[in-house]
């Protein structure tokens, strides 16, 4: 096996509270591709750079925080491509963010490839048009649609674009306007020798895992939850994640106090990895009422823990959710839909099972780190 050495651009690391799917999934390739004995440079930023692991193969390199005044922090992208450009005799680079759109220049002068990934959910609001539906003096909306259009230019001035589903693949030839021969499709992968079935005794609880923001659909889990508990009084639902939209949690809560759910309701907020384990082999059904997702990559740990999931047909989950299979596809914000698949899974004994175990199967066939690995070395034999 051919193996390169890649400068690679990580915004987080998994531990963090702000980090997302997309900087989880690039610190899990820049792991697996060491292990696969590759050597990379990595640069990343200096609220990362404290108490970082020793891993054989990967130099870290410090670069500015980004401030978080998107779309385009131009002190820090300098930093990094400051960073970047002392960095000798690399074969390819990998990285997001529409920051990189400054090392697209430094790669095309250096004549190096580079692999740009897009791990957005959502594409818009991009026009002037979705603005003004957003509100003209929405800022958030500003911010984003400039976002989108810089990332749009890193993208087109890329050797090769990665996104995390055929959805995103379809997404992405549609709105920026890509040629499908520059995207190829990596799923994410599941660490199965952490997220597993530990064979536990299964308890009446659901849990949802994500940020809590209005995509993920929190607040139908919470009418569907108020059905639920008439015929099943003595369920509880957990819903782990960081605070992602301002007072959505505040909202969230507000709901709970009006149907009466609040004792029934835990708040988790941010876990570490081994304590959201700990409640998925707690749970009998992992349910994710999302209004768009790229990919969803909570559902595919939910499965390799054994759960039934039950979620909105939206973005990429038919590709991760086999209905009637590994779990149940509903119509998005339908809460009663949702509502009467999760009474289904808690009225049976042995369908969670067959579906908990078809779940499993199902992540060690298609979702593993190393599946994705393959996909990426085959990618950067093709750009070299």
């Amino acid at each position: 096996m051919e193996t390169y050495k890649i400068l690679m651009f990580v915004a987080g690391t998994p531990t963090e509270s702000g980090v997302g799917g997309g900087e989880i999934v690039l610190w899990k390739t820049m792991e697996e591709l060491a292990k696969r004995g590759h050597t990379l440079d990595v640069v990343l930023p200096k609220q990362s750079y404290i108490a970082l692991p020793k891993i054989d193969g990967i130099i870290f390199y410090s670069a500015s925080k980004f401030t978080g005044f998107r779309p385009l922090d131009v002190r820090s992208a300098v930093s990094w491509w400051r960073k970047s450009i002392n960095i000798r005799n690399i074969d390819i680079i990998h990285g997001a963010k529409p920051e990189m759109i400054l090392t697209n220049f430094w790669a095309k002068l250096k004549k190096k490839p580079l692999v740009h990934e897009v791990h957005y959910p959502r594409l818009y609001p991009y026009s002037l048009t979705d603005i003004r539906k957003e509100g003209i003096l929405n800022h958030k909306a500003i911010r984003w649609s400039l976002h989108l259009h810089l990332d749009k230019q890193a993208t087109k001035l890329s050797t090769k674009a990665i996104v995390p589903s055929r959805y995103s693949k379809e997404e992405l030839k549609k709105i920026y306007k890509i040629n499908e021969n520059k995207i190829e499709v990596a799923y994410p992968g599941v660490d199965t020798f952490v997220f597993k079935d530990f064979g536990l005794e299964r308890e009446q609880r659901i849990i949802t895992v994500g940020r809590l923001e209005p995509q993920k659909g929190i607040d139908t889990l919470l009418f569907a939850f108020k059905e639920v508990l008439k015929n099943h009084p003595n369920t509880f639902l957990d819903i782990v994640g960081r605070e992602g939209a301002k007072n959505y949690k505040s909202h969230l809560k507000n709901i709970c106090a009006k149907e009466g759910l609040t004792r029934k309701v835990n708040f988790h907020g941010f876990l570490q990895q081994k304590e959201i384990v700990q409640l998925l082999n707690k749970a009998s059904v992992f349910v994710m009422p999302s209004r768009i997702e790229s990919f969803g990559i909570v559902l595919a740990e939910a499965m390799a823990c054994g759960l039934p999931v039950v979620s909105a047909q939206v973005g990429a989950i038919p590709e991760v959710v086999r209905d009637g299979e590994t779990g149940f596809l509903v119509r998005p914000e339908n809460h009663i839909e949702l509502a009467n698949k999760i009474d289904e899974l808690l009225d049976d004994d042995i369908l969670p099972k067959k579906m908990g175990a078809n779940g499993v199967r199902r992540v060690n066939s298609n979702f593993t780190w190393a599946k994705r690995i393959e996909v990426i070395e085959k990618i950067y034999s093709s750009v070299l």
